[in-house]
């Protein structure tokens, strides 16, 4: 009841008081003579109000296709650890300023990248229910991760006055280092974009990061195109490995699973 009443007081009977001003604006001017100004205690005790109000606001929990991914994947318990530990390993190495976790879902690996050495994690993902899970953790947590929706296929372009006042996403996300894991495959099964501009995308994050290869055998992939046509001949370990080092070194290579998984270690070519 009391939400109610803050936004009937505070949206909807401001929009009608300006309505009505705008309209008798002329006619008050002539009878008083001009118009009494809001006192600034006023406006204090209106934005204190608000404040407390939207402080209390809770997310709308909504089930969606990825917000129970952490505990619904299809990873054993085994490569599942393994996937950490590597994540933990690269991080260690290397305790890059800033990390991009693309794809983070629950933020279960950006957190790991934090306790590995990570000064702070920046985590995209285009499902909402998934990044208020990892921003709720980060929260109680007290973790450096912010949470960030993007859909990199409709990313937020240059916008403001002349286009210059917010900056893109590609210009404005430069990290340290960068994890795509269980991402790719996305963009180019689900999504259709060309394996090497895929690459190319996650490389032009940061100057070092791993990729996680996930091939058409495995069983994600197969559910992908289970009612569509495989239109996909490139989508392999070999072309992908050959887009990746024609702007890149890989460093390492690590088997993730006995079905084909691989994760690929890179440092940039600049």
């Amino acid at each position: 009841m009391a939400g109610s009443l803050t936004v009937l007081s505070n949206v909807f009977l401001q929009a009608w008081l300006e309505r009505r001003a705008i309209t008798h604006a002329s006619e008050s001017l002539r009878k008083t003579g001009g118009l009494r100004p809001f006192p600034k205690s006023g406006y204090i005790g209106l934005l204190r109000q608000l404040r407390g109000f939207l402080g209390k606001l809770k997310p709308l929990r909504e089930k969606t296709r990825w917000d129970s991914y952490a505990r619904c994947n299809t990873y054993s318990e085994s490569e599942s650890s393994r996937k950490l530990e590597i994540v933990k390993s690269f991080v260690g190495q290397l305790k890059p300023r800033t990390l991009i976790d693309l794809g983070c879902n629950s933020g279960a690996f950006s957190f790991a990248a934090l306790d590995a050495g990570a000064q702070r994690v920046i985590g995209f993902d285009s499902d909402v229910a998934a990044l208020n899970s990892a921003y709720e953790t980060a929260s109680v947590s007290d973790r450096n991760f912010l949470a960030v929706y993007q859909d990199v296929f409709n990313p937020s372009p240059n916008q403001g006055w002349l286009e210059r006042e917010r900056e893109s996403f590609s210009q404005r996300v430069q990290g340290c280092a960068v994890i795509a894991l269980a991402f790719l495959h996305h963009l180019v099964i689900a999504k259709n974009a060309p394996l090497f501009e895929a690459v190319r995308f996650v490389v032009d994050l940061a100057p070092t990061g791993i990729i996680e290869f996930v091939p058409k055998t495995d069983s994600t992939v197969q559910i992908m195109l289970a009612n569509r046509e495989d239109v996909y001949p490139l989508y392999t370990e070999e072309y992908f490995s050959e887009a990746l080092r024609a702007i890149a070194n890989i460093v390492r290579v690590d088997e993730l699973s006995p079905g084909g998984r691989k994760i690929f270690q890179f440092a940039r070519v600049d």
